[in-house]
């Protein structure tokens, strides 16, 4: 990662589940292998603000990191405006991302309700998804992903 996350903004785990959730949205991240799995608390983190290069930028909820694999999955949990989401992701990514070129980058809006998939906003997805080598997945009020043996998203 480009900025070292403070470790209070860290919760290491490798229980089955590794849940993030607030506003009546939550994802599951189910870890099956038990493998070191560190949550960030990132847009509720003061101490990691102090570190950016704009304190100011709009962030994610989370990070959830599967270090082993080279996994980065930043998690927005948000009401209805998935723009906003996707722009706060942007801003999270280019402020923390990786710098490995085995890094894999997975993006997660979950909104409380399901946004329009109209041509201008898959257009927009699809340029955010070039720009970061990202795959951006949206899912309404509540989610499941496998953090699988061989990775990818499900």
């Amino acid at each position: 990662m480009k900025v070292r996350i403070p470790d209070e903004c860290a919760e290491p785990s490798r229980n089955e589940k590794i849940v993030c959730a607030e506003n009546r949205c939550k994802i599951t991240f189910i870890n099956r292998a038990r493998r070191k799995v560190v949550k960030y608390r990132i847009d509720g983190c003061r101490l990691l603000r102090d570190l950016l290069e704009n304190p100011g930028c709009k962030l994610c909820d989370y990070l959830v990191a599967v270090e082993s694999r080279g996994e980065e999955h930043y998690v927005e949990l948000k009401g209805k405006h998935v723009q906003d989401a996707l722009d706060q992701l942007a801003s999270t990514i280019r402020q923390l991302k990786s710098s490995s070129p085995r890094s894999s980058v997975y993006c997660w809006v979950i909104a409380t309700e399901s946004p329009r998939e109209s041509s201008k906003f898959q257009v927009l997805r699809r340029k955010f998804e070039r720009e970061f080598s990202a795959r951006v997945k949206i899912r309404t009020s509540q989610c499941e992903h496998v953090l699988a043996a061989n990775g990818g998203v499900n």
